[in-house]
């Protein structure tokens, strides 16, 4: 009975050590270096770049040694497009902060960018169309939001790169203009991604690369960005949480599922590009969500 007793108060110290443990040492280590990626310190910043940019170095040797080939599936499809968009978006913000950096990251923002554009990167979205390819259509009517994703990567890369190319630079300019189309004509603010559906973060994306697009080329958006602050803040922001709702109808607005913490939380990123105030907006709604969940 003794010994079964020693046993238990063993297990249970050791159990309130590792509970204090995950709860001080945790989050200790964690933030060790939090304070200096706030402050965006350069050595840290080109350590995590340098990692992006040997993946990309590791992507490009294993497509050719491989036949490149579409994605299995849209959810894979779109994975490996926004990695490359991300990968293109890190590298030109921090051409912009560290302008030391940009000679060296700047063309391989461009490369990670242009990538995300190849076709096999936006197969899944033509599969969706019935085949009809997003570049290839920019005269119609299809929203092919997704493709926001690759063509803000392209907008930024043409933010921070003087040698960008030209013919890239024409494929782009003409994406921009049938966004820039699509969304005057949506009463909702909103264009479709895939056939009937529309996602206000994908959305906040068309926004943001028409935006970037206007400080690389001095192209002037301002009304198409304006049109479509004023329609987020009207129709696409569910006004118990203050959360974008995750998808919603083009047409006629009405929300088709819940309000989502975490397309939020990407939207207010991308509306950081158009509208601070909108970002801010959003943003303050997902804080408060934080502190309720906190003090519950």
């Amino acid at each position: 009975m003794r010994i079964a007793w020693k046993r238990l108060t063993i297990h249970a110290l050791c159990l309130l050590l590792g509970l204090a443990a995950a709860r001080l040492f945790a989050p200790w280590a964690c933030g060790r270096d939090a304070r200096a990626w706030f402050a965006g310190d350069a050595s840290l910043q080109n350590g995590l770049a340098e990692e992006l940019i040997a993946f990309e170095v590791r992507d490009d040797a294993e497509r050719a040694r491989t036949s490149p080939g579409a994605p299995g599936d849209r959810f894979a499809g779109e994975w490996a497009l926004v990695t490359h968009q991300m990968t293109a978006l890190g590298l030109a913000q921090l051409c912009l902060a560290h302008s030391e950096l940009c000679a060296r990251y700047a063309p391989l923002a461009t490369r990670a960018a242009l990538k995300s554009f190849l076709p096999e990167m936006r197969d899944f979205g033509s599969r969706a169309w019935q085949g009809e390819d997003a570049l290839q259509s920019v005269a119609g009517n299809h929203g092919h939001a997704y493709l926001a994703y690759a063509a803000l990567a392209v907008s930024m890369a043409r933010l921070v790169d003087p040698a960008f190319p030209a013919p890239n630079a024409k494929s782009h300019d003409a994406l921009i203009a049938a966004f820039e189309r699509r969304l005057l004509a949506a009463d909702t603010g909103l264009i479709e991604s895939y056939p009937n559906e529309a996602y206000p973060t994908d959305v906040a994306a068309v926004a943001a690369a028409i935006a970037v697009h206007g400080r690389a080329t001095f192209a002037n958006h301002t009304r198409v960005l304006e049109h479509w602050t004023t329609r987020v803040r009207t129709l696409q922001i569910d006004p118990k949480s203050g959360f974008v709702f995750q998808r919603m109808s083009a047409t006629s607005g009405r929300p088709h599922d819940a309000p989502r913490g975490s397309g939020t939380g990407l939207a207010a990123y991308y509306a950081g590009f158009v509208d601070r105030g909108l970002a801010e907006q959003l943003a303050t709604a997902l804080f408060q969500h934080e502190n309720t969940s906190v003090n519950q």
